[in-house]
This record gives structure tokens, sequence and C-alpha cells, in this order.
């Protein structure tokens, strides 16, 4: 018994001892730069790129552009995050799950932002046609005309929430609006591309329309699939139809 004592403190003083000498590797950090390039709406470039704000998202990491859309985070701990580029009036920009090893410096491809619509859709009107081939008419009126072209993104959903946010459409259309022109069209065969998206004959879908400048892009969402179009004006016009 004495002898099985000392064999049972023998290896409770040891697994002490390594405990004690573990050491838990330090969290890297480094920094991360790059550039970001603003647009008018008509898709010219600014030249005063100063003022866009770029943070970590759920972090205190933040800087602002310089005047030549430079900026740098420093003191980044390595990790997965998003990486969020903000100006007033401009349309923001997100890089989705990241990942920064740390130690060292991270240089991101150029960022774009563009001056948010100041114009409006005003009207939305759905009609569709029957036969072999039945397709789906949006159109509508916008609040002026412009010297360049223009687009409307028109989102479609399962309820009266449908908007840009992924989480709230399944299929987006895009109808593109000439230079001079007050109006907008776009045609679509609906039940081939509406069913492979998710909706069901019978079922109402629901579609909000977008103003949108010359230029505009979306950022993958990596949790439904779908993309977030932050480029867009802030009072879409929704409407209905019954897929048949």
């Amino acid at each position: 018994m004495k002898k099985l004592s000392s064999v049972l403190t023998v290896i409770v003083l040891f697994s002490f001892f390594v405990s004690c000498t573990e050491t838990v590797a330090p969290v890297l950090t480094g920094s991360i730069s790059g550039f970001v390039n603003l647009y008018e709406e008509d898709g010219s470039q600014i030249n005063d790129k100063s003022g866009v704000k770029v943070s970590i998202e759920g972090r205190n990491n933040y800087a602002y552009t310089n005047n030549d859309g430079r900026y740098n985070l420093e003191n980044v701990k390595a990790g997965i995050f998003n990486i969020v580029f903000e100006k007033a009036g401009y349309g923001p920009h997100k890089i989705i799950a990241r990942e920064f090893v740390g130690g060292g410096d991270a240089y991101l491809y150029s960022i774009a932002l563009m001056v948010l619509p100041s114009f409006n859709v005003t009207s939305l009107i759905i009609t569709k046609t029957t036969g072999s081939f039945p397709y789906l008419r949006m159109s509508g009126n916008l609040s002026d005309t412009r010297e360049y072209s223009r687009k409307v993104v028109l989102f479609f959903g399962k309820n009266e929430n449908v908007s840009n946010d992924p989480m709230n459409y399944l299929y987006v259309n895009t109808a593109y609006i000439d230079q001079d022109s007050s109006s907008y069209s776009s045609s679509l065969y609906y039940k081939e591309y509406l069913l492979d998206s998710g909706f069901n004959s019978g079922e109402t879908v629901h579609v909000a329309a977008y103003s949108t400048s010359n230029g505009y892009w979306g950022v993958y969402d990596p949790i439904t699939g779908r993309e977030f179009f932050y480029n867009v004006g802030t009072s879409p016009v929704k409407s209905s139809f019954i897929l048949d």
C-alpha cells in the first residue's frame, strides 16, 4: 500500500510540473492595408477618396482612407472576420469571412464604393403573357431623366418583406435604363427561373423594384448563397402576382 501511495504521489507531481511548463502560443497580430475607389452615380471616378471608414466587424480596429484612398488597419489579431467599408452617401461594401493569420502585413484587393442613387422608382407594373413561352414583363417610371444610363434592380420573394437583403429574396432581375429615359422595363421567362429559384406554382410572388446607379455589384453571402446588394435606393416600389 505504501509503495502504491508513492507511485501516485510521483504521478501527481509529474502532472503538476508538466502543466506548469506548458506554454500558450501568443495570438499573432499584424496589419491590413489596401485602397478604396469612389465613384459618382454615372460611373466616373472621384479624385478625393478620403474619409472612408474601414473597420473589422465586432472589433475595435478601424482606419480612414487618405486622399488617395489608402488605409492601414494596425494591430489586427489573427482570426476570421468581416471587413466593412462605409462612407455617408455611398453604398457600403463588406468583405465576408476574411481569414488573417497575423504575424505580418496583408494587402487586400481594391474596393469600390459608389454614390447612392439620387433618383427613385415611382411605379411597378407586372404583366404576364401566355403561350408556348410565357414571360413576365416588369415596367414602370422613374422620378427623373439623366444623361447617363442607369439600372433598376428587381428582387423576388415569398412575402411582403421582400428586399435587397439576401434573407428576404430568392431571385434577382435587372432592368437597364437608357440615357434621357424616365421609364424602365425588363422581361423574364418566369416559370423556368422562378420555379428553379424555389417558388411554387399557385403561390404569390412579391417583387421590390430598387433604383441603382450606373454601376452596382453584389457581395456574396455564404449563409444564403445569394448576394448583398448595397448600392441601391432606400425607397423601393413593390407589387405582386400569382405564379401560374
